[in-house]
């Protein structure tokens, strides 16, 4: 319904303003192979039908997890870089202009 998309919606803008844009986009891929997963304890996948659709599933799985753990290690390279405390910093910043973006002003509010 509308809230699931609103709900959805929501926590990848909140995720892209805390993370940055790649990082969020790529924690959101992780949901095919997540769905691969719940689809073979739940019922049975269509995709275990042939060998070549498996090899497909798997070398998806493979190639998205690949891009997660190559995402993360940048991002650890990079804040080790950075200095003591930079990418802490950077959030809290993050954080703050949030909320400021997120506050109604009472003065700007008017009602007739």
């Amino acid at each position: 319904g509308l809230m699931d998309y609103l709900f959805a919606d929501y926590t990848w803008a909140r995720a892209v303003l805390l993370l940055g844009p790649t990082v969020a986009t790529l924690g959101m891929s992780l949901q095919i192979p997540v769905a691969s997963l719940l689809d073979l304890f739940i019922g049975h996948p269509l995709w275990l039908q042939s060998t070549w659709t498996v090899w497909l599933n798997a070398a998806g799985t493979v190639a998205i997890l690949g891009g997660v753990v190559c995402i993360n290690l940048g991002t650890n390279a990079s804040s080790e870089n950075a200095g003591n405390g930079s990418s802490s910093t950077n959030l809290e910043s993050i954080a703050l202009e949030t909320e400021a973006l997120l506050q109604v002003d009472a003065a700007d509010v008017q009602v007739e």
